[in-house]
């Protein structure tokens, strides 16, 4: 799995579970697991990879008649959620497009339809719940019509970021009371544990911004970061003090994060250009 953001891609250091649950990683490689939790057959189902090696698996709804007990000590209703960190903040007023992978699982009893992204500035740590995550997502997905147990699907969606956001976190934030689901085999038993959910395979999370460039300033890390979309060329960024002394200019392609740890603290003004001319403006603070 990995994350494009901006046109950029990277692979990911930072994908956590926000909950008690955990999500699972299904991996060609994955010999240790005996088989429950390899490529492309694995306890769940038959289902290659989309891309690369690897995928990972959430569950997305229990019943709430039915009793969970995987070593964690849960009961329904029973979720799972990935959360992943982005490389830097997203910036206020810019629209981004989120998109991934899922495909359902064959051996469950439910399908649930309901899936959401959410995005927070930081990171969520509530190691006493395990049961489902309580707050409304900016992108909510419906499976209802797109629901597919064979081939990978993409669900795509936007949202206009408030500023500052640096993580995602995937999943179904409805109670089970409140989630849509169908029984898609019958011949599953309800006393047949970890197979009475609904569940979904989940590959190649992407986010890009709609707009030409994303800036942000890290006052911690005191790191300038400009990203532009592929489309722009020949960039360049030019950094003046506030009096007009040029203090630095470098060339860069699709992103360059710029370090002011030995700048003085002060006020500075940054120019960015393509070769149609300034695309943006802007003041830094460095305190």
């Amino acid at each position: 799995m990995f994350i494009v953001s901006s046109g950029r891609k990277f692979y990911l250091n930072d994908v956590t579970n926000p909950i008690r649950t955990s999500p699972d990683l299904y991996s060609r490689y994955n010999e240790k697991s005996g088989g429950r939790e390899q490529i492309p057959v694995n306890h769940l189902g038959i289902q290659p990879s989309n891309t690369g090696d690897c995928y990972g698996g959430i569950v997305n709804y229990t019943s709430m008649d039915s009793f969970i007990s995987w070593g964690v000590g849960a009961v329904a209703p029973y979720m799972e959620y990935v959360q992943l960190k982005l490389k830097t903040r997203l910036t206020e007023g810019n629209e981004y497009k989120f998109k991934c992978k899922v495909s359902h699982a064959e051996n469950t009893f439910y399908s649930c339809y309901d899936l959401g992204t959410l995005f927070t500035s930081t990171m969520m740590t509530d190691i006493s719940n395990d049961s489902f995550i309580d707050v409304t997502p900016q992108i909510v997905f419906d499976l209802e019509s797109s629901w597919n147990q064979e081939d990978w699907i993409e669900l795509e969606g936007s949202f206009l970021a408030n500023g500052g956001e640096n993580f995602i976190t995937f999943g179904n934030f409805k109670h089970s009371d409140e989630s849509r689901y169908t029984i898609i085999d019958t011949s599953i038993g309800k006393d047949d544990g970890i197979q009475t959910i609904s569940y979904y395979y989940i590959d190649d999370f992407s986010l890009r911004s709609n707009n030409t460039i994303d800036t942000y300033y890290d006052s911690e890390m005191r790191t300038f970061y400009i990203s532009l979309r592929d489309d722009v060329v020949t960039k360049k960024i030019t950094l003046y003090s506030i009096e007009g002394k040029l203090l630095l200019s470098e060339s860069f392609t699709k992103e360059i994060e710029l370090q002011l740890v030995d700048f003085a603290s002060g006020l500075y003004i940054y120019v960015i250009e393509s070769s149609e001319g300034v695309i943006k403006k802007g003041k830094i603070i460095r305190k």
